[in-house]
């Protein structure tokens, strides 16, 4: 239930407030004094689309909160949102942008117009002035007989396996049409995968090789340096070594020379031990080259795929993949084909499942609506849901069509032929009542549900009206004495300019202000003491129908 509406710089109203109540809610008013600005701020704060436009002139924003009282749906949802509801209340706001775009919030939270959409849709419903054209929309008729005859979850499942069913059509006519270009692209795959797969790359293998061929260059420099100096030392099998020429010469030197030349040669002796212990492995022979042709390939099949090595190395992994996909796709094909047969039999199942679920409660609907146009003094008059076999899609294999027979005797015309607007908007209510029996939202609202409406018929959509209040919270933009009189709750949208500028309030009417109100409506003087009796007996009447 809507418990308060706050609005300010929206329009011609600067600041308004309202608190409702549960029942009837009705709003009166001059033409122009901003009665629908009320259905706009609902609208606003319920996610629907909104113009820069409507920001009061000369201020950088409007802005629209609502409080409403949380039903169990509502809960839920608000629930999966990751919001705290537990006082059992939510407010929603919205506020626009004079420069464009606008911002929603959810108890204070950010969120978007479709969050805002989704769980408003749990809160209330909007029938807008607008709306009855939208009821001679074929799809919107499916919709409303889908809604009473409550299949929601079945088409959900439906639509589930319809996807499905689309989904794998799409992969064999994608895989189908492949299948001229296949043998090139085998080809070319094919070619690429000879060329890298067998060398076997794998992710960081550049970096180990530099490192390793930079290392092992300085090792083998190296060694080749203390090598050197161990043949100029012990000498090889070319030259006689330092070491064996000075222990020779030592024999030939007197003691005392030869006790000094000794000791050089013990000298000698541990630094040829050092340099042999300095000495590195010797590499495998081959080794060295091995790995710098290995990074010799890295570097040309860099160039050659314009990708350094790691992401070459997942490409190939993809057209792996892909090669296998192509070598495969007739047995993919065939695999697909009988899943797809499989699918089709159970889209079908549920096809025929919907259409008669529709076709059965089509018959009750078009009673229970007949009921209702007769209590709006349309007597006589029938509303038929026209289910008819159709191409199979996402909402199944129906056509579904209303049609209209105004009066006794006349055959059923579709409803943009069928219906004037009176017609429409008393088809539309007695649609909305049905459909109120059958689900759960606190809140309806309507704008001028009494457009081309007057006397016998506007007092019967009164008294639905305010039959509808007694199960829920009902919310009414009229010009309608005969609707206003029924009102739980009255409320006058009055314009006013002061030199400046032009306001417009909302405020709850006192009986003897509702008495006035109601006489201005019909007579257009609300001063008038004949006016003002009708007015107070219309009032008295419907307070004796409650």
């Amino acid at each position: 239930m809507l418990i308060q509406l706050e609005i300010e710089n929206l329009a011609v109203i600067e600041k308004a407030a309202v608190r409702f109540t549960g029942g009837l809610n009705v709003f009166t008013g001059e033409t122009g004094a901003g009665k629908s600005l009320l259905i706009s701020g609902i609208g606003a704060v319920t996610g629907q689309r909104v113009s820069k436009d409507s920001v009061r002139f000369g201020e950088k924003s409007a802005f629209v909160t609502a409080l409403f009282r949380l039903n169990d749906n509502a809960a839920k949802l608000l629930s999966e949102f990751g919001i705290d509801g537990e006082d059992g209340t939510v407010v929603l706001s919205r506020e626009i942008f004079a420069d464009g775009g606008s911002s929603a919030k959810i108890n204070g939270k950010p969120a978007t117009a479709a969050d805002l959409r989704l769980l408003s849709a749990e809160l209330l419903d909007i029938h807008g002035q607008h709306e009855s054209i939208t009821l001679q929309s074929r799809d919107k008729q499916r919709e409303i007989l889908d809604a009473f005859a409550g299949i929601a979850p079945l088409l959900e499942s439906y639509r589930t396996e319809f996807k499905r069913f689309s989904d794998l059509s799409r992969s064999i006519n994608r895989l189908t049409k492949e299948a001229e270009q296949r043998d090139r692209e085998i080809a070319s795959l094919q070619n690429k995968l000879d060329e890298t797969e067998p060398l076997g790359f794998v992710e960081g293998e550049a970096e180990v090789l530099e490192e390793k061929i930079t290392r092992y260059s300085a090792t083998e420099s190296l060694t080749e340096q203390l090598t050197t100096a161990l043949d100029f030392i012990s000498g090889n099998d070319d030259a006689v070594g330092a070491y064996a020429s000075l222990e020779k010469a030592a024999l030939l030197l007197p003691d005392n020379l030869a006790q000094r030349l000794n000791a050089l040669l013990a000298e000698l002796g541990d630094i040829r031990a050092e340099v042999v212990k300095a000495t590195p492995p010797s590499l495998e022979p081959g080794e060295l080259e091995s790995l710098r042709e290995r990074f010799g390939d890295v570097r040309r099949l860099e160039r050659v795929y314009a990708l350094p090595l790691d992401e070459l190395v997942s490409q190939i992994k993809v057209w792996r993949n892909r090669l296998n996909t192509l070598i495969n796709a007739d047995d993919t094909i065939a695999e697909l084909t009988e899943n797809k047969k499989l699918s089709g039999a159970k889209v079908k199942e549920f096809c025929a499942d919907i259409s008669e679920k529709r076709r059965a409660a089509a018959l009750l609907f078009e009673k229970r609506i007949a009921e209702e146009l007769a209590f709006l003094d349309m007597n006589g008059a029938a509303v038929t849901f026209a289910v008819t076999e159709d191409k199979v899609t996402v909402n199944g294999m129906d056509g579904v069509e209303t049609l209209l027979a105004a009066n006794k005797g006349e055959e059923p015309k579709p409803l943009a032929k069928a219906a004037s607007g009176g017609e429409l908007a008393r088809v539309m209510l007695a649609v909305k009542s049905v459909l109120a029996e059958c689900d759960s939202l606190p809140t309806l609202v309507f704008d001028e549900v009494d457009a081309g409406l007057s006397g016998k018929a506007a007092a019967k959509v009164g008294m639905k009206l305010s039959q509808l209040g007694r199960a829920r919270q009902v919310l009414c933009v009229t010009h309608s004495a005969q609707i206003a009189a029924n009102a739980d709750t009255h409320f006058l949208i009055k314009k006013e300019s002061n030199e400046e500028r032009t306001f417009t309030s909302v405020n709850e009417l006192s009986d003897d202000e509702r008495f006035k109100e109601i006489a201005r409506i019909m007579s257009g003087n609300e001063e008038s003491l004949l006016s003002l009796q009708n007015a107070e007996e219309l009032v008295l009447e419907a307070r004796k129908r409650k």
